[in-house]
């Protein structure tokens, strides 16, 4: 059986994460955190436009891409650093 990498870029902020090694769907991803953001999830392109989804089975290794929302003011205030979520009918990557 082939396995595959996973790769983690953590866009600035939060820990950076080691690599995940010899697997063949996504598992569980860790979550990062960050003093005056909130962690987003993780996405398979540098844009965050696609995210990722836990189960998906891997078809090569990958990078994936931390999104964050910067809060401000307090309760109730933030600004979305950018991510949007797009289906993967077919659950492969």
């Amino acid at each position: 059986m082939t396995t595959y990498t996973i790769s983690f870029f953590n866009n600035g902020y939060g820990q950076q994460l080691e690599s995940i090694k010899e697997v063949t769907i996504i598992p569980e991803l860790p979550l990062l955190v960050e003093d005056g953001f909130i962690f987003d999830g993780w996405y398979l392109d540098e844009n965050l436009t696609v995210a990722v989804e836990v189960g998906s089975v891997l078809e090569s290794d990958i990078t994936l891409y931390a999104s964050w929302t910067r809060q401000r003011g307090g309760w109730g205030s933030s600004t979305d650093i950018g991510a949007s979520t797009y289906a993967n009918p077919d659950n492969t990557i």
